[in-house]
C-alpha cells in the first residue's frame, strides 16, 4: 500500500497532466457531436422552410358535386376548389374524357374560368336529368408558381 501511495506522490503530476488532457480530449468530442447535431438541425430547418416557399407557390385543386335540394328537383353543382396558397391558372377541366364544356351536362351557356385564386371555389352549374348515371371521371390539370404541373384526377358520384 505504502508502494502506491509513494508512486501517487511522485507521479502527481503526470496524473493531473493525463487527466487535462482527457478532459481535454472528452470536451472536443463533445464539440464535435454538438457541432453536428447542430449542422443537421440547421439542414432541417433550411428543408422545412424550402418546403413552406414551396406550398406557397403551389395551387391545390380538388373537385365536388354540391346537391341542392329544392321542393322538386334537386339541382347540381360541379365545384373547382383550390385549396392551395398560390392562384391556379390555364386551369383545364376535362368530364367522362371530354372538355368539360363539351359535356352534355354542362350548359352551353356557361364559360370556361381558367384561373382560381387560391382558396377560391368555381362553380359550373350541371344540367342532369332523372335516371342520368351516377359516376363521372373529373380530370384537372393547371399551371402555378411552383413550377410543377399540377393534376387530380377522381371520380365523383351524384
Amino acid at each position: 500500500m505504502d508502494l502506491i501511495l509513494d508512486w501517487l506522490n511522485q507521479n502527481t503530476s503526470i496524473i493531473g497532466l493525463l487527466l487535462s488532457l482527457s478532459a481535454i480530449a472528452v470536451s472536443i468530442w463533445a464539440y464535435s457531436k454538438s457541432s453536428k447535431t447542430e449542422k443537421k438541425l440547421l439542414e432541417i430547418e433550411e428543408a422545412r422552410e424550402e418546403d413552406r416557399i414551396k406550398q406557397s407557390k403551389k395551387a391545390i385543386l380538388m373537385a365536388i358535386i354540391d346537391h341542392e335540394y329544392h321542393r322538386n328537383f334537386t339541382s347540381f353543382t360541379l365545384q373547382i376548389k383550390n385549396e392551395g396558397e398560390a392562384e391556379a391558372r390555364d386551369v383545364c377541366v376535362k368530364l367522362d374524357e371530354m372538355p368539360l364544356l363539351e359535356h352534355p351536362v354542362i350548359p352551353k351557356t356557361i364559360e370556361e374560368i381558367k384561373q382560381i385564386g387560391p382558396k377560391s371555389v368555381i362553380r359550373y352549374r350541371m344540367a342532369i336529368t332523372r335516371g342520368y348515371r351516377k359516376n363521372f371521371e373529373v380530370e384537372i390539370t393547371w399551371a402555378d408558381d411552383s413550377g410543377e404541373p399540377g393534376f387530380y384526377k377522381t371520380t365523383l358520384t351524384l
